[in-house]
């Protein structure tokens, strides 16, 4: 799961949510797969640069996963 977060605040908001019950139900919290994402800006973008921020945010999460296996 990809959080994108803007302020400190926001991540704790969230890390207070992920410790309630409905939270810790969620898959990709029960397997340590929270992803805070602090330059939220091109996650919001349209363009072709900003997609390509996004891929290479991607992939270096899903490449760091799949080695572990």
């Amino acid at each position: 799961m990809f959080v994108l977060t803007r302020k400190e605040e926001d991540r704790k908001a969230f890390e207070k949510i992920i410790k309630k019950p409905l939270g810790k139900k969620l898959k990709a919290v029960q397997q340590g797969q929270i992803y805070f994402i602090k330059d939220a800006l091109p996650w919001n973008g349209a363009t072709f640069p900003a997609a390509d921020i996004v891929l290479d945010d991607i992939e270096k999460y899903l490449v760091k996963i799949n080695s572990k296996k």
